[in-house]
């Protein structure tokens, strides 16, 4: 059994709640609560857990664009979880932009800021929990243990050897955005790298699900397990659905909403953002014909989500996109059988298209490969349209 617990949640940016316009009003007002919701969420967890604190890494806000609302809001759930002798442990870069957090959310007590070099301690019986940080996005957790004497009436000196102080465990505990995975810090081989998602992404490109963690810390140092609870409000999901050979918009629409309404009963989130991915089965017409059917089949799928029976916490639904699936092979046309005549600079541009030698985009969150794919799709489907 822990002898104490320590949660942990990357990236509230609760003065960044994401808010797109193009949904019903129900639907954005859930947008735009989900920030400040997944942090009570975590909040709540480490309550439930009696946690000794919860650390809040990463960014929590920008004290130059948090409205007083939200700091207030902030600053009350602070002051209410360190009522009974727990605390709030935050980050910041430098003891500037520690003072800076501080004062936005006006200081309420329990609320200790890290800063590289500067750990915070939090002492249980003759167990110590030291939490440092070399970036606001890393979070190393060290475990002491001072050892009781059992002879009072030591001397002094065997006395101060016997008793110092032991580091008995050491894990990091590393915040992801971006898909595109970031250098991690190395840890060494008696260390523990867990790595965790924001609380509350902003759009599909951001990695993994919403969620907090729990670390367990027994009562002789060891880390335990470390264990996530689900806090999203929002969730992004690809469907997928196939477009025969001579599927039109009735016959397409019809399939995707079976596809769609499958997908949205099996989510677990109170909104969940989908985007309709077809495949072409590598036929360029094809992909030309879905991108002519695209507009009607997105108000289609948004009919359907918009009118579905809801009720009280339910999962709502809304579709952004209806495309042919950008990242289908471009095989079938590189490897077509009649190469010749009008199938072969197709063929040609699929096989360069899939060798081009572009090793970076210049920006690590892009996937040079994908870009190069997508624009020969694009450039045969503009040839089929001719």
């Amino acid at each position: 059994m822990a002898a104490a617990e320590i949660v942990f949640a990357f990236d509230a940016r609760i003065d960044q709640p994401p808010c797109p316009v193009d949904m019903p009003r129900d639907r954005r007002q859930r947008f735009a609560k989900a920030a400040m919701s997944a942090l009570d969420a975590a909040f709540a967890d480490a309550t439930n857990r009696k946690a000794r604190a919860l650390v809040l890494f990463g960014d929590v806000l920008d004290p130059s664009r948090v409205s007083p609302a939200q700091a207030a809001d902030l600053a009350d759930t602070i002051e209410a979880f360190a009522a009974e002798g727990r605390v709030v442990v935050a980050t910041a870069s430098t003891r500037e932009a520690a003072e800076e957090l501080a004062t936005a959310l006006g200081e309420p007590p329990g609320l200790h800021v890290l800063t590289p070099r500067s750990p915070v301690r939090l002492p249980h019986g003759s167990l110590t929990v030291e939490l440092a940080c070399d970036t606001p996005y890393d979070v190393v957790v060290t475990t002491i243990v001072a050892p009781l004497l059992d002879r009072p009436h030591i001397e002094e000196a065997e006395s101060a050897s016997s008793s110092r102080p032991q580091v008995v465990a050491r894990g990091i505990v590393c915040g992801q955005r971006d898909r595109t995975r970031r250098q991690l810090p190395e840890a060494s081989p008696h260390e523990t790298l867990w790595t965790l998602p924001s609380l509350q992404p902003r759009n599909r490109h951001e990695h993994g699900p919403g969620v907090a963690a729990s670390l367990a810390i027994s009562s002789e140092g060891r880390l335990g397990d470390f264990s996530v609870v689900p806090t999203a409000v929002v969730s992004w999901q690809d469907v997928r659905t196939v477009c025969s050979a001579t599927e039109q918009e009735e016959e397409l629409s019809a399939t995707a909403a079976a596809e769609m309404e499958q997908a949205v009963s099996r989510c677990q989130t109170p909104l969940v953002i989908t985007r309709l991915l077809v495949d072409c089965e590598g036929n360029a017409e094809r992909r030309g014909r879905v991108s002519r059917m695209a507009h009607a089949v997105l108000a289609e799928m948004r009919q359907l989500l918009e009118t579905s029976p809801v009720d009280a916490g339910t999962t709502l639904a809304w579709c952004e996109q209806v495309e042919a699936d950008p990242a289908e092979s471009l095989d079938p046309i590189a490897e077509a059988e009649d190469i010749g005549g009008s199938q072969r600079f197709p063929a040609m541009l699929a096989e360069e298209a899939a060798t081009w030698p572009l090793d970076s985009a210049g920006d690590e969150r892009v996937d040079p490969a994908a870009v190069v794919r997508e624009a020969a799709w694009m450039t045969l489907e503009l040839l089929n349209d001719d």
